[in-house]
């Protein structure tokens, strides 16, 4: 049996007013300093490479040493992960455009990877 109405057509439409947060990048000035702070912070190198790359956190914490091409200085973003129901879990990124291979800065190749820890 073929409908003649589209039983959506009753359904009362409302209006979505989203107010969008306004999204400023940092000044030099504040990635200068968040930089120099990142060298010092255990999740340092992570930091430096999500500043330089614009990585997303998911992207970024789904990372492996299989992914990373120091001589080449690049990494290939093929996987990312998602919360679901208190579980981390990993996931095929969603788009085809969102699996790539990143060209990464000197600056997040040279980041430290293990920082330096002040004596006790």
């Amino acid at each position: 049996m073929h409908c003649q109405t589209n039983p959506l057509a009753m359904i009362r439409k409302t209006a979505l007013r989203h107010k969008l947060a306004r999204i400023e990048s940092l000044s030099e000035g504040q990635v200068a300093k968040l930089l120099a702070a990142a060298k010092s912070h255990r999740l340092g190198a992570m930091i430096v490479l999500a500043i330089v790359t614009g990585m997303r956190q998911g992207e970024l914490f789904a990372l492996r040493w299989t992914d990373v091409e120091l001589p080449r200085r690049t990494l290939s973003v093929v996987r990312s992960t998602q919360e679901v129901s208190g579980e981390i879990t990993f996931v095929e990124p969603k788009t085809a455009s969102s699996r790539r291979r990143i060209t990464v800065p000197r600056i997040a190749v040279d980041a430290p990877k293990k920082p330096k820890r002040p004596r006790d």
